[in-house]
């Protein structure tokens, strides 16, 4: 099953020579969040916003903006689709979160908004861990974003 979801998500060049990092082929996958989500339009409140905004400073503030949106779709992944709770419940459990500098609080605030209400495409699928390890092994199908690695862990 992970190397189908593997082979939906990435699209490999045939000029690959191995030593590149694998581009995932981002897919929006609205049907999954509507599932899971109330129909309310802004199901987040702003306290969720910004725990979130807070976590993707902390967590991937160097990554490009794919990156930023891989790791905010694992605090999707976790909170909704897993673990059933808010997104600040998972957030202050398993991340490290930083005070965001004014001049950066609009970028992360938007960018955690249009994660956590689906607006921007989800380049990880249904991954729901990530770590930043160069040198440790990482489960088979994992997802290189940048600097982390996506992948399943939690069990639905």
């Amino acid at each position: 099953m992970r190397i189908i979801i593997l082979m939906l998500l990435i699209s490999v060049s045939p000029e690959l020579t191995g030593n590149e990092m694998v581009k995932p082929n981002i897919q929006t996958n609205q049907s999954v969040l509507k599932k899971h989500l109330p129909s309310k339009s802004n199901y987040f409140n702003s306290s969720d916003i910004q725990c979130t905004a807070e976590t993707l400073y902390s967590e991937a503030r160097g990554e490009s903006l794919i990156g930023k949106h891989a790791v905010g779709y694992t605090i999707v992944n976790r909170s909704i689709k897993i673990l059933h709770k808010r997104p600040c419940s998972i957030v202050n459990q398993q991340y490290t979160q930083k005070h965001i500098p004014k001049k950066d609080r609009r970028l992360f605030n938007t960018i955690a908004e249009n994660v956590l209400n689906g607006k921007v495409p989800n380049p990880i699928g249904n991954c729901d861990s990530f770590d930043s390890f160069k040198n440790k092994r990482h489960p088979k199908g994992s997802i290189q974003i940048g600097g982390h690695w996506f992948y399943k862990a939690l069990k639905a």
